[in-house]
C-alpha cells in the first residue's frame, strides 16, 4: 500500500522518507546535552574563595609550624588507630580461644610507626611516655600466636587494663586534637 500513498511535503518520491531517526542520532543527542549542560554549569560558576577562607601569604610560612602541624596530625591518627586496636581487644568475647590475627596485623604496623613518632616526639615528654607505654604491648600482641586461650588472653587484657593504655591512648589524642584545633584558629586570627 505504501507505493500507492501519495507523497507528503517534504519527502521524496515512492512514499519513504528520504530522512529517517537512527538510534545513534538519539546517542549523539544525549551526548551533545550533557556535554552542553557540563559546560553552563562550569561557565556559570564564579570562582571566588570561601567567605571564611583566608589567603595563605607566603611570608606567614613557617618551615618549623608547618612540621609540627604535620607531625600533630599523623600523632593524633596514629593514636586513633591503637586506641581502635586496643578497644578491639579489650572488646572481644572469650569462648574458647580468640582469635587476634587481625588485631596482630595492625599491631605490626602501629609498632613500625609507634617507634618513628617517638623519635618525633622526644621534645613533648608526656606523649613521648605514652608512645613508650605502648610499646611493650604492641610488641606482645605483634609476637602473639594467632589463637590466644582464654588465659592467654585475660592475660594480655588485664596487662592493657592495668597499664591504663586505653585511657592514656585516649586522653593523649584529645589533647592533641585540641592543640590542632587551637592551631588552626591561631593560623584564622592572623
Amino acid at each position: 500500500l505504501e507505493p500507492k500513498l501519495p507523497a507528503r511535503p517534504g519527502e521524496s518520491g515512492g512514499g519513504r522518507s528520504a530522512w529517517r531517526w537512527q538510534p545513534w542520532m538519539a546517542v549523539a543527542a544525549a551526548i551533545v546535552l550533557a556535554v552542553g549542560a557540563f559546560l553552563a554549569g562550569r561557565a556559570s560558576r564564579v570562582n571566588e574563595a570561601p567567605a571564611d577562607a583566608t589567603p595563605v601569604r607566603a611570608e606567614r610560612l613557617d618551615p618549623a609550624a608547618i612540621r609540627d602541624r604535620v607531625v600533630l596530625a599523623a600523632l593524633g591518627e596514629h593514636l586513633d588507630r591503637t586506641e581502635r586496636t586496643l578497644v578491639e581487644l579489650v572488646n572481644s568475647d572469650v569462648d574458647g580461644r580468640v582469635d587476634i590475627s587481625a588485631e596482630q596485623a595492625w599491631a605490626r604496623d602501629l609498632l613500625e610507626a609507634n617507634r618513628l613518632y617517638r623519635q618525633a616526639a622526644q621534645g613533648r615528654p608526656a606523649l613521648a611516655q605514652v608512645l613508650d607505654d605502648l610499646e611493650p604491648v604492641l610488641i606482645e600482641i605483634a609476637n602473639s600466636p594467632p589463637r590466644l586461650t582464654a588465659a592467654e588472653f585475660q592475660s594480655l587484657r588485664d596487662r592493657i587494663e592495668e597499664r591504663s593504655l586505653l585511657f592514656k591512648v585516649r586522653v593523649t589524642g584529645a589533647e592533641l586534637r585540641e592543640r590542632q584545633r587551637t592551631f588552626i584558629r591561631g593560623e584564622k586570627e592572623s
